[in-house]
């Protein structure tokens, strides 16, 4: 059997707010395996980000987490701060969504890169450069060592994309999550960023979280897909069997509006009508039910449990298959 890396059960993710109570995660449950690719896809607001984010204890005090989140062995909801300090960018790496917002705009790209190297490994200056001015090698930067002398604002985005990956594999994590790495990135650098990861994935070995709301992403670099929907698992599948066989309607519906080469060039994208209910106020029911054509009397009285469908294919739908 192959060893599991990262056992996430039940996790639940509760925001208490001036307006209610927000369930942004509702149990969710995923498994990561040593050098798989495992990619977590929906919309905007789906529960994607705080699913990651509370693997590493990243969420505000105002989150209430319960279920578990078992790494390697051992549990990380509740551990101690200086636990999970070890623990973050060490053994898990987190590239976050926006690296202008990430990086400090007033330091020197090879200040920001030592500081991660020297804050988890025992070494020296001299040796926390030579290992940042490796790293930014690594990730394909050209010129890597002006480039340590330089300001975020004078890369371009696909640079400090670049930047953000190689802070994150400073130490060899074990686990790389990557939330929306290629969002504002044009064609061209995200098949860029997209190469990195999978040469990350095939020399390093690093198991890969990769969370995005582009289908394409997912064809091009994961092994296995979740799809979320208004904080729950919608569906779960290995990647080429999701595309092949998709079986809730709110997959078919994502698939649909993916642009294909060779259609018409006047014809129009499916589109999902309706919109996804508020996380502060989700139904007693089938949460896609209202944008769902094959919704029914059960669908509107009952909430559907996850179940499988097809070999190591699970969905949450109370009437599954292919359109």
């Amino acid at each position: 059997m192959t060893e599991t890396l990262l056992d996430v059960r039940d996790l639940s993710v509760r925001f208490d707010t001036d307006d209610g109570a927000v369930h942004a995660v509702d149990r969710m449950s995923l498994t990561l395996e040593p050098r798989q690719v495992l990619g977590i896809v929906g919309e905007s607001g789906c529960g994607k980000s705080v699913t990651a984010l509370s693997i590493l204890g990243l969420l505000p005090k105002t989150a209430t987490v319960t279920g578990s989140v078992n790494f390697d062995g051992t549990e990380l909801l509740g551990a101690s701060k200086s636990h999970l300090r070890k623990v973050r960018g060490r053994q898990i790496s987190f590239v976050f969504q926006e690296p202008m917002t990430s990086l400090n705009p007033v330091f020197r790209i090879g200040r920001q890169v030592d500081e991660v190297i020297q804050e988890h490994m025992n070494v020296s200056k001299r040796e926390a450069r030579a290992r940042a001015l490796e790293l930014l090698d690594l990730v394909h930067i050209p010129d890597p060592a002006r480039r340590l002398d330089e300001y975020p604002h004078q890369l371009s985005g696909g640079m400090r994309q670049r930047v953000m990956i190689a802070m994150a594999l400073a130490c060899d994590p074990k686990i790389l999550i990557a939330d929306e790495p290629t969002t504002a990135l044009d064609v061209t650098i995200q098949a860029g960023i997209l190469d990195l990861l999978r040469e990350v994935r095939e020399r390093l070995g690093t198991a890969i979280v990769l969370i995005t709301h582009n289908l394409g992403v997912v064809a091009d670099l994961a092994d296995r897909v979740v799809v979320m929907y208004a904080g729950r698992k919608a569906e779960e599948a290995p990647v080429h069997e999701l595309f092949a066989h998709p079986q809730h309607p709110y997959t078919i519906g994502l698939l649909g509006a993916v642009p294909r080469a060779g259609a018409a060039r006047n014809g129009r994208l499916q589109e999902i009508p309706g919109r996804v209910p508020s996380l502060a106020e989700l139904p007693g029911h089938c949460a896609f039910a209202d944008r769902c054509p094959r919704a029914d009397e059960q669908s509107w009285s009952e909430v559907p449990e996850l179940r499988e469908v097809r070999r190591d294919h699970a969905v949450a739908c109370f009437h599954p298959g292919e359109q």
